[in-house]
C-alpha cells in the first residue's frame, strides 16, 4: 500500500477539508512530502503585504514617501517605516561628484 492508495473516503475532518480544497493527488502529495510535520500557510494578505513593502522599496527615491503614501493608500508614517534602512542607503551613497576617500586599485 502507497500514498497512491488514499482516497477522499479515507479522511477525516481538516484532512478531508485540505483534500477538497487542493484536490487529493495533491494531497497525496503534500501527504508523502510533509507527513506528521506542522507547516505553516502564510495568509495572502501577509504574503500581498511583504509584496508591497518591496515594491515601496523599490520605488522609493529619498523624496517620494507621500506620493508612495498616496499611491498604496498608506499614512506617511507606514512609509516611513517601511524605507526606514533605504533611506539611510540612499543618503550613504556618494554622489557622482564626490571624490573616494581611499586611493582606488
Amino acid at each position: 500500500m502507497d500514498h497512491n492508495d488514499i482516497e477522499m473516503t479515507d479522511l477525516e475532518g481538516e484532512q478531508r477539508e485540505i483534500a477538497e480544497c487542493i484536490g487529493i493527488d495533491a494531497y497525496r502529495t503534500l501527504a508523502q512530502t510533509y507527513g506528521g510535520s506542522s507547516i505553516y500557510i502564510a495568509k495572502i494578505a501577509s504574503i500581498l503585504k511583504d509584496e508591497r513593502d518591496r515594491r515601496i522599496r523599490r520605488e522609493y527615491n529619498g523624496c517620494n514617501a507621500h506620493a508612495l503614501a498616496i499611491k498604496y493608500d498608506l499614512a506617511d508614517n507606514t512609509v516611513h517605516k517601511i524605507v526606514r534602512g533605504e533611506k539611510q542607503r540612499i543618503e550613504n551613497e556618494p554622489t557622482d561628484d564626490q571624490l573616494p576617500l581611499f586611493k582606488q586599485g
